[in-house]
């Protein structure tokens, strides 16, 4: 009997090896799935965060473009109105134009003027100038007959 318990103590020992084996083959592959899981959760959870923060980052610019929607619509003005503003700018560049048009003709009316001032002073100057020439030799003229008629006085 004792060969048959050694016999089957050696078996269930044997078993008992094998099944540590198994379940070591076993635990050795449920760990690799098990790094591979938290290796997969890791960069899952980092995509998770990144995708927040752009999903955070879109939402404020979300709320800023409806802010600055929002004070675009206060600042906005009518349509019509605004076609009334450019109807009215055109007017005032036209009256404005014309305006330029009659101050260029003044100044050609103010130029001429100018010119005939200019020429009339010449020619008073030279007027006098002559009328100058002309009383000098009056004087000498009158000087000479005084001067003529004191002689023959005296004579």
């Amino acid at each position: 009997m004792r060969s048959f318990s050694q016999t089957a103590l050696f078996l269930l020992l044997l078993t008992m090896c094998g099944l540590c084996g198994v379940q070591w083959w076993r635990e050795s592959k449920i760990r690799e799935i098990a790094v591979g899981l938290r290796s997969e959760l890791v960069t899952i959870t980092a995509e998770r965060d990144r995708l927040n923060d752009r999903a955070k980052a879109a939402d404020a610019e979300i709320m800023r473009l409806n802010a600055a929607f929002v004070e675009l619509r206060a600042n906005s003005v009518p349509k019509q109105d605004m076609e009334i503003a450019i109807q009215a700018t055109e007017q005032l560049n036209a009256h404005i134009a014309n305006q330029n048009q009659a101050i260029l003709q003044q100044n050609k009316v103010l130029q001429q003027q100018n010119e005939a001032m200019q020429k009339a002073n010449a020619t008073i100057q030279r007027v006098a100038a002559e009328r100058d020439e002309v009383a000098k030799k009056a004087n000498e003229i009158t000087a000479k007959y005084n001067a003529l008629v004191k002689g023959k006085g005296e004579q």
